[in-house]
């Protein structure tokens, strides 16, 4: 039964698509999907979820561009009766890498077969500086302090250097970054109080295009949390133990839980799958098993 899906196309995703090129990437969905497709392109930040939470008559939507793309359309779908796919296009692509969808050739074979795999979101509930709470869906990756601070500086300033852009931005941030006081609870049991430079929290092995928790699992009911204190030479020590894959160091020990709950003593900026989300006091991390129909 043919089904009727929507393409959302960022062409602002990794590097700025010109219009020959997305042309192209519309010939190729068309060719090898053999579902009726619709192509919007996004012109502004935020079309992407406009877009999708308005389009309940499609069975699904296809998400040309990276995590932040992927973040919108997750957020704006109909996540009971709507289905997803990716065509990788962005910066990280953690998602895309977490399912073997490395390149266009992989991206393109799965939309060819069409089977879909339910995998688990990680349900974001946030209280800003203001008191007013607000509530996201995450795929892949979220974090509060270090991470979150180099995705926020390489958005801002390095998005130029590509490929070398989080390499470089997490070496500069590094730099800076000093620890800050918080409370946690874990899986609702006692407060903590804690005082890290980085908290970092995977639904996947990737964290972009880094192999950050080799264990993780993104069908298991659960999320992997590294909660870590770490200066300079320990956060880079880190850094190139996932660079190289061979993960030798860690700043500290992962764990996995179904939900965590974190008080700020401060506002802090809050990262969802590449998005920055200022002023935040209060976050709370549950994971909510297979309710993403994913293409794979």
């Amino acid at each position: 039964m043919t089904e009727l899906w929507l393409a959302i196309i960022n062409p602002r995703s990794g590097h700025r698509k010109t219009d020959e090129e997305i042309s192209e990437i519309q010939n190729l969905l068309s060719d090898s999907f053999d579902q009726n497709i619709e192509f919007f392109v996004t012109r502004h930040m935020g079309d992407a979820l406009a877009i999708s939470s308005k389009r309940s008559d499609v069975a699904g939507f296809i998400a040309v561009g990276g995590d932040g793309t992927l973040f919108d359309i997750i957020n704006g779908m109909d996540l009971k009766s709507q289905k997803l796919a990716i065509f990788p296009a962005g910066t990280g692509n953690g998602l895309a890498r977490e399912l073997g969808l490395y390149d266009v050739e992989s991206a393109l074979k799965s939309l060819s077969k069409n089977k879909a795999k339910n995998l688990d979101l990680i349900k974001v509930t946030a209280i800003n500086v203001g008191g007013e709470q607000k509530t996201w869906f995450v795929s892949t990756t979220a974090s509060v302090g270090y991470t979150a601070d180099v995705v926020e500086l390489a958005n801002s300033s390095f998005k130029p250097l590509g490929p070398f852009c989080y390499p470089v931005t997490s070496v500069v941030q590094a730099l800076a970054t000093r620890p800050f006081r918080c409370r946690i609870r874990i899986n609702r049991s006692t407060w903590k109080d804690i005082s890290p430079t980085n908290i970092l929290v995977n639904n996947t092995t990737f964290a972009g295009d880094f192999k950050a928790f080799p264990n993780a699992c993104i069908d298991d009911g659960k999320a992997d949390f590294l909660i870590a204190r770490a200066g300079f030479f320990r956060q880079m020590l880190h850094n190139f133990s996932v660079l190289s894959n061979t993960h030798f160091y860690q700043t500290d020990q992962p764990f996995a839980a179904s939900i965590v709950d974190f008080e700020l003593n401060e506002s802090r900026m809050l990262m969802l799958d590449g998005e920055i989300i200022p002023g935040i006091l209060k976050v709370t991390f549950e994971v909510m098993p297979g309710i993403l129909s994913m293409v794979v």
